[in-house]
């Protein structure tokens, strides 16, 4: 019986079988994780930028439908200007009822957001 040969294979195939799943991780399972780390950072840059951008094009907005409100509200708030005139595309005109109190209140009411006070200022608005 040979019990240092058998001793010596196996360990022999336990050097071998360690080497090649480290060369394994290092040249296939390394470089594969690598990139798909980069990928994914990409794709949440690229995520962030489009939010960003979002974000800034909704405050400009916003702050554009604010300054036509304040714009509304201070013709509204003029002396003697209760009666809107609209020009339709005829080219008739048709006087307006134009009641500030409803619109500063449904202004009021749509706790900033745009699509409500761009509504406000066509239904109540001069």
């Amino acid at each position: 019986m040979n019990v240092g040969g058998t001793l010596l294979n196996t360990v022999v195939r336990l050097v071998v079988l360690f080497a090649t799943l480290a060369l394994v991780y290092l040249f296939i399972i390394k470089p594969v994780l690598h990139t798909t780390e980069v990928g994914i950072k990409s794709a949440s840059d690229f995520s962030n930028n489009i939010t960003n951008s979002i974000n800034v094009q909704n405050d400009e907005t916003y702050k554009n439908a604010m300054k036509q409100m304040n714009k509304s509200l201070k013709q509204a708030n003029l002396p003697g200007t209760t009666k809107s005139v609209v020009i339709t595309k005829n080219g008739k005109t048709n006087v307006k009822g134009f009641n500030q109190s409803r619109l500063l209140n449904c202004v009021q009411n749509a706790n900033q957001n745009i699509n409500r006070l761009v509504r406000c200022n066509k239904k109540f608005g001069p």
